[in-house]
């Protein structure tokens, strides 16, 4: 979760809302109710800021050399002990919502989205196609901790009709994702401003203090 809030300011979310609706403050949970435009742009910034935390933190755990002192990654592989990894974090938060998969509020994606939405970026993200993530490997990694819950009497729940007919599932996907592409597609030009800002105030940083950014490897990034 750490590695989420890094992507929101990675990704210019704090910077964005400041910039364009006056809010000095990044509220992970919203203490009131937004604006409607301001609730859509939240929720896509959402989906972004796992999409980085995904990319990111499988990149971590494929880079880091097997080690007699983490057992789990050198037992199970990367690419399930990330799933798991990613799938327990959503299933917690599922838990807030006495574990249903696919409840919705107005700040964030649906649990069960978040995991989707983290493992197909994972195997389809540029940064990760060099280490070749194994679909299945991911997909398992779900099955496991859901398999955990179920047999700790803590199952993780979707409505009924929905487990009948998992189409449903992967349709409500496809259309929240295409949203959320599309708002983003729309404030790409004030984002990429802010980007550009924030890489220009680094360079300039880097440059007037070159000791410091030099011992740091900060002038290589």
């Amino acid at each position: 979760m750490l590695l989420h809030e890094v992507g929101h300011i990675v990704r210019c979310h704090p910077a964005f809302l400041h910039e364009k609706y006056g809010l000095a403050v990044h509220e992970e949970m919203p203490l009131s109710r937004a604006a409607t435009e301001v609730s859509r742009i939240r929720l896509a910034f959402e989906w972004e800021a796992d999409e980085y935390a995904a990319t990111t933190s499988y990149q971590v755990l494929r880079a880091v050399p097997p080690n007699p002192m983490l057992p789990l990654s050198t037992e199970l592989g990367p690419d399930l002990t990330w799933a798991i990894s990613v799938s327990m974090t959503f299933a917690l938060v599922a838990g807030l919502a006495k574990g249903e998969m696919l409840a919705e509020s107005e700040s964030h994606p649906p649990a069960l989205h978040r995991y989707t939405w983290s493992m197909t970026t994972v195997e389809s993200a540029e940064e990760t196609k060099p280490f070749a993530p194994d679909t299945q490997t991911l997909q398992r990694g779900f099955d496991e901790v859901a398999g955990w819950f179920l047999r700790n009497g803590l199952p993780l729940r979707v409505p009924r009709a929905v487990s009948r007919d998992p189409t449903d599932v992967i349709n409500a996907f496809a259309e929240s994702h295409s949203r959320v592409r599309k708002t983003l597609a729309e404030e790409q030009a004030l984002l990429m401003k802010l980007a550009k800002a924030r890489d220009d105030g680094a360079l300039a940083w880097r440059t007037s203090h070159p000791s410091w950014a030099a011992s740091s490897g900060l002038l290589s990034v």
